[in-house]
């Protein structure tokens, strides 16, 4: 389980890092170019949008920090007592993350019925 969902985690957050770097590259050269313009109210705005994305961020960073604590310690409250979840799941943690899929699973093929059609 921790080899999957917190790996999973981290490289979202990842993965979010680096379209924040891509956004702000971008808005960097729309501020210098907006500047040069006389369009300083333009160039104050983008700056705090860099803020609330640099802040959101920093947020998301935590709370998943956060919830690898989580699933390390409901990790450990299940090993101390294993009971097992049935269909050859061992694990409480291995349990969640097969109904996560399963409700994708039905997802899907709801979508593929709906796009069918």
């Amino acid at each position: 389980m921790a080899s999957v969902i917190i790996p999973a985690f981290q490289a979202a957050v990842n993965r979010r890092q680096a379209q924040l770097s891509k956004l702000h590259r971008q808005s960097a050269i729309l501020s210098m170019s907006s500047t040069s313009s006389g369009g300083d109210g333009f160039a104050t705005d983008i700056l705090e949008q860099k803020r609330r994305e640099m802040e959101s961020q920093e947020h998301i960073r935590k709370l998943v920090s956060q919830a690898k604590r989580l699933f390390d310690t409901i990790d450990k409250w299940d090993a101390m007592a294993p009971v097992g979840m049935g269909d050859g799941v061992e694990t409480f943690l291995e349990g969640w993350l097969d109904e996560v899929l399963r409700r994708c699973e039905v997802d899907e093929e709801v979508d593929m019925v709906a796009s069918a059609r």
